[in-house]
């Protein structure tokens, strides 16, 4: 019995210290991302930067690209707008990405890099383009949402603040952009208070689990402690008490948990 209560000691000892590492690890990141947010290629950058739509030259209906695209299911994209000089539609589900020309029809599914690096030359005029490497992925590419895409071309823009930008090798469009400022950030915030280490990430039943069983624990022991710290029991049947909280709160905050994120995955 002595052997085991110290045991006892130790691990709640070593095992509080680790949650309160934890703790702070989320709460300093958590205050990183606050003023720095995950970089991401947004819908007001893509507008900012595509040139006015020349419907002159539109020939093709939304129907005929619809149907030449041949996406499974319904479509989560479906734009019509100019890449470089022709205007197309870019056609998307979960699992296909193309674009169609609306000049004549004919389907874009696969853009070299030379392709990708002259419609960034005429999106970021003035600037100088350097290819850097093609990836499957990498630290800002690991979510599925980029897995129609891949591999993608990762090029560099000499703009002063070291940004990359990856475009997609199936439709040439610019799907992600980073900042030397926005990753050094980055990696004290978001990567690390969403556990987003790229080979964890990039595997998402692992990176659920992993998320699970590092917050689950410490917030359900929380809320345990919060519901009996006022009841006056004596001690053993406090612990029963605490026990059986923390079991009923871990059974739900992991079902809970295992539903948003199941959700979250689907969406993207």
């Amino acid at each position: 019995t002595e052997i085991g209560l110290r045991w006892l000691s130790f691990l709640h000892r070593w095992l509080g210290v680790a949650a309160c590492l934890l703790c702070v690890m989320w709460f300093v990141s958590g205050l990183v991302m606050m003023y720095v947010p995950y970089p991401a290629w947004t819908d007001a950058d893509r507008l900012a930067t595509l040139a006015p739509l020349d419907a002159s030259r539109i020939t093709v209906t939304p129907g005929k690209a619809f149907e030449t695209a041949n996406v499974p299911g319904l479509p989560i994209i479906f734009r019509l707008e100019m890449w470089g000089s022709e205007p197309v539609y870019r056609v998307g589900g979960f699992t296909k990405s193309v674009a169609i020309s609306a000049l004549d029809g004919h389907v874009i599914d696969t853009v070299s890099v030379d392709e990708a690096k002259s419609h960034l030359a005429e999106t970021f005029p003035g600037q100088s383009i350097r290819y850097a490497d093609t990836v499957d992925r990498d630290q800002w590419t690991a979510t599925s949402t980029f897995n129609i895409h891949r591999p993608l071309y990762l090029f560099t823009l000499d703009d002063g603040a070291g940004a990359e930008i990856y475009t997609s090798s199936r439709t040439g469009e610019i799907i992600q952009k980073t900042t030397r400022t926005a990753r050094f950030w980055n990696y004290l915030g978001s990567v690390p208070h969403w556990i987003y280490f790229t080979a964890i990430r990039s595997n998402g039943e692992l990176w659920r689990q992993v998320v699970m069983w590092l917050s689950g624990p410490v917030i359900v022991v929380d809320i345990a402690l919060r519901r009996v710290r006022d009841e006056k029991l004596p001690l053993g049947w406090l612990a029963v008490g605490v026990g059986m909280a923390a079991i009923w709160s871990c059974c739900v905050g992991i079902v809970m948990l295992e539903l948003v994120l199941a959700v979250r995955d689907s969406l993207a």
